[in-house]
C-alpha cells in the first residue's frame, strides 16, 4: 500500500519467465488467443504435442521505465535518489527503518467452518499487461508491452467464497483479534503519516486492509486500530534482539497522529494523491460474480 500512495518504484520485479502452453485450456498457462498468434511451425507443434510446450515470456524494457527498481548510489550518500518505499522499508544492501512483529491472536478464536479453495500458484508474468509475439531468428517469445497494474482482492463475506477447489485452508474467522507492534527509526512526520495512511487508518479516508490468499477473492480484510504510539530515545540503532530504548519520551495522541497524516498529504514529493484515491476506491469494491470468481 505504501508503494501505491507514494511516488515509489515497483521494487524487485520478475522480468522473465518460462510458461507452458497447450491447446488444452486446462493445461495451458497462456490464453488460446495468444497461441493463435504464434508462427505456423509452433502452431503445428502444439497441435501434435501430447504434453504442454514451453515459451519464454519477458517484459519489454520500456514497460518498466517509469517504475525502474531503485539502485543504491556509489557516492557519499548511498541512499540519494531512492524512492520513498525503498528509503523507508529498505532494499538490497540497505536496512529499512520500519519493521513489524508477527501478529498474534489476542483472545479466543471465534467459531469457524471448514473451507476449501483452489490450488494456489505464483503470478503469471503474461498477465502483467498487453502482449505481443516476437520472433528473433529461430527464437520466438512473448513480450509484455505495457503493465496494467497489480491485483486487488474483492471485499467479501466468507459465505460468498465460491465452493470450488479441494485444498483445505487453515484461516482466521471473522471477529478474530490480532495484536502486533510496528517499530520505526529516524522517520520524518510525513513518512510516519504515510505509514499510518497505508494501513487505512485515516478519518474519512479509511479503507480495508486486504488479506491475500483464497484467489480470486482473498480472505476478507483487517481493520487496524492504533492503541498507542510511543516516541523513545534509544542508544544508537538499538536493533539487537534484546535491546530496548532507554526511555519513553512521549505518548502520542490522536491529534498528533492526524498532524503526521496531514504532513504526508501536504508533501507533494512524497504523497501520490491519485494512487491514494484509487486505492481507497478499489479496496471498497464489493464482490460481483460477473467480475470474477464464479461464472
Amino acid at each position: 500500500n505504501y508503494e501505491t500512495i507514494t511516488y515509489s518504484c515497483l521494487g524487485p520485479v520478475r522480468t522473465r519467465a518460462t510458461e507452458k502452453y497447450s491447446r488444452n485450456p486446462r493445461k495451458s498457462e497462456l490464453p488460446q488467443s495468444l497461441i493463435d498468434q504464434l508462427p505456423s511451425d509452433l502452431q503445428r507443434q502444439v497441435e501434435e504435442a501430447k504434453w504442454p510446450l514451453r515459451i519464454t515470456v519477458e517484459l519489454e524494457p520500456q514497460a518498466l521505465r517509469p517504475w525502474q527498481p531503485c539502485r543504491l548510489s556509489k557516492g557519499k550518500e548511498p541512499t540519494a535518489g531512492l524512492c520513498p518505499a525503498c528509503s523507508l522499508f529498505g532494499t538490497e544492501g540497505l536496512q529499512g527503518r520500519v519493521w513489524f512483529d508477527d501478529a498474534e491472536v489476542a483472545g479466543p478464536l471465534p467459531r469457524r467452518e471448514p473451507l476449501r479453495i483452489a490450488s494456489l500458484y505464483g503470478p503469471r508474468l503474461h498477465r502483467a499487461g498487453s502482449l505481443r509475439v516476437v520472433t528473433k531468428g529461430r527464437r520466438t517469445l512473448v513480450r509484455v508491452q505495457r503493465l496494467k497494474g497489480r491485483k486487488a482482492y474483492y471485499r467479501i463475506r466468507l459465505g460468498q467464497v465460491p465452493a470450488r477447489g479441494n485444498v483445505p485452508l487453515d484461516y482466521l474467522p471473522k471477529g478474530t483479534r490480532l495484536r502486533t507492534r510496528l517499530y520505526f527509526r529516524n522517520l520524518t512526520p510525513a513518512e510516519l503519516g504515510g505509514v499510518i495512511a497505508a494501513l487505512g487508518i485515516v478519518p474519512q479516508r479509511e479503507f480495508p486492509f486486504r488479506v491475500g490468499g483464497g484467489k480470486p477473492l482473498g480472505l476478507g480484510y483487517l481493520k487496524p486500530y492504533i492503541r498507542g504510539v510511543y516516541l523513545t530515545d534509544g542508544d544508537g540503532q538499538w536493533l539487537d534482539f534484546d535491546a530496548q530504548p532507554r526511555k519513553v519520551v512521549d505518548k502520542v495522541t490522536d491529534d498528533v497522529a492526524l498532524d503526521w497524516i496531514m504532513a504526508f498529504a501536504r508533501d507533494r514529493d512524497l504523497c501520490y494523491e491519485e494512487g491514494w484515491r484509487r486505492l481507497r476506491e478499489i479496496t471498497h469494491r464489493a464482490y460481483v460474480p460477473a467480475e470474477g470468481g464464479e461464472r
